[in-house]
């Protein structure tokens, strides 16, 4: 039981990485920002993903979960993009709160 709980506190906490860096993407307004910021994701994103399978796998979470658990954390990304770019278009004020320390 010990070592399920600790495989979901890796997945929520490298999802909400995720979502965060989406979130990030989303949001910027410069095209060179926006390669930048994906360039950085995708040189990582391959190394997140792998540690939390092989993470699920070698604590005995069988394959079908662990498979779940990925899927789960590869759209942390997407939905940061879609909420990020969501929140930048409402307006400049609610961008700002959300974003000035970026």
């Amino acid at each position: 039981m010990k070592t399920l709980i600790m495989s979901l506190i890796l997945l929520f906490t490298m999802s909400f990485h995720g979502f965060f860096e989406g979130m990030a993407l989303g949001a910027t307004q410069s095209s060179s920002g926006n390669w930048n910021i994906f360039l950085a994701i995708l040189l990582h994103k391959w190394a997140e993903a792998m540690t939390l399978m092989l993470n699920c796998l070698n604590k005995g979470l069988p394959f079908f979960p662990s498979l779940i658990c990925l899927l789960g954390f590869s759209l942390a990304t997407p939905m940061g993009v879609l909420f990020g770019y969501w929140i930048d278009s409402i307006s400049p004020i609610v961008s700002w709160i959300f974003f000035s320390p970026l």
